[in-house]
């Protein structure tokens, strides 16, 4: 017997037709797989980058604590009437160089570190030995530094001061300590001449006033996290080096640092000047004035490789390691920022595409 199928009607095979279809795209859809559109596919993590290779001088701006000279004045230790003079104001003298004449006397200028307070003869030893050796070997003269006044120094200061015009310096056998005027620096410009010619001067007694200068100055506080190497101060064009402490050492380049431009206008924009140009002082004694704004900068521009901070392991204080085209690389850590790393290598080589995935890296 024939089975008789139910009669469907048009609306129904209707119905039908589009729910085959509508269940034939959802499983297409399910079971085609598509591409990410670009937005999504372009926010992939990469695995490495290209390390960037910078040349800096590692600048900061920071702030010079500068103590002030009062006016110094320059004492001839000789007494007697002045019968030559060339002093000038505004004029400069040097080390080595000769000063005013007393009594037909040449006096001789001269920088040591200690000055000159006795007479010296062969056989005597001591720091001011030592200074007077140190600047005359820095004049030139050939002599060892070694703290004892032997024949050969003895020559080499009668060769100096003969050379400054005092003629009878050959014949000296020892050190006429009086014969000499005092230098807080080997060269320094005069404010004023406090003696001329015909005047008397008494032993100890001022020929000559040296302008207010710089004593010390030092960066307060010295900036931190800074690259190792020689450092300087840049203040309007002056560039002075500096220690690690950041301290200015030389005493020719406090006099140079003294003399600018840029020391100049700090002293007369301050309002807290004392007498005499002075810096007032606090509570405590200590100067009150606000710093010198300068910048502090290595001495020398140097290389360093930029590079992810993720990018870098096993660091231990400033040293660490990257994988550099697959090898691991041993590296100095000098600085950082913004998320990047600044490196060296410890080979001195260049680093080139740096892996990003150090889960697995070696120690290097």
């Amino acid at each position: 017997m024939n089975r008789i199928m139910p009669r469907l009607s048009a609306p129904l095979l209707v119905v039908g037709a589009f729910a085959v279809l509508s269940l034939g795209t959802v499983a297409g859809a399910v079971l085609v797989p598509t591409a990410a559109p670009q937005s999504i596919a372009s926010t992939v993590r990469p695995t490495s980058v290209q390390a960037t290779e910078i040349t800096t001088t590692d600048e900061q701006t920071a702030t010079l604590r500068v103590t002030a000279r009062p006016a110094q004045k320059l004492s001839s230790r000789a007494a007697g009437t002045i019968t030559a003079d060339d002093c000038q104001p505004g004029g400069t003298v040097a080390s080595g160089s000769s000063g005013p004449t007393v009594n037909d006397a040449v006096l001789v200028h001269l920088a040591t570190s200690q000055p000159l307070w006795r007479d010296l003869s062969v056989g005597d030893t001591g720091a001011d030995v030592r200074s007077l050796q140190a600047e005359l070997s820095r004049l030139g003269q050939p002599v060892e530094v070694d703290g004892r006044f032997g024949a050969g120094t003895l020559r080499a200061v009668s060769r100096m001061a003969e050379t400054a015009g005092a003629s009878d310096a050959r014949s000296w056998s020892t050190l006429p300590f009086a014969r000499f005027i005092w230098l807080p620096a080997a060269s320094v410009v005069i404010a004023s001449c406090d003696t001329g010619m015909g005047q008397e001067v008494a032993a100890q007694g001022p020929v000559a006033t040296l302008p207010q200068g710089v004593s010390d100055a030092v960066l307060t506080p010295l900036p931190d996290d800074v690259m190792a190497g020689d450092r300087v101060v840049v203040a309007d064009g002056l560039t002075i080096p500096v220690d690690a402490a950041g301290r200015i050492t030389s005493a020719a380049d406090l006099e140079r640092l003294a003399a600018s431009q840029a020391y100049l206008r700090y002293r007369g924009s301050s309002s807290d000047s004392g007498p005499n140009g002075s810096e007032a002082a606090g509570p405590d004694g200590s100067a009150s004035k606000p710093g010198m704004s300068v910048q502090y900068r290595l001495a020398q521009p140097t290389t360093v490789f930029s590079v992810p901070a993720a990018a870098v392991y096993a660091t231990t204080g400033s040293t660490g390691c990257v994988v550099d085209e697959g090898h691991a690389r041993a590296v100095t850590i000098v600085g950082s920022q913004l998320g990047e790393t600044f490196v060296v290598p410890r080979d001195g080589s260049r680093i080139g595409s740096i892996s990003l995935d150090t889960r697995k890296a070696p120690r290097c």
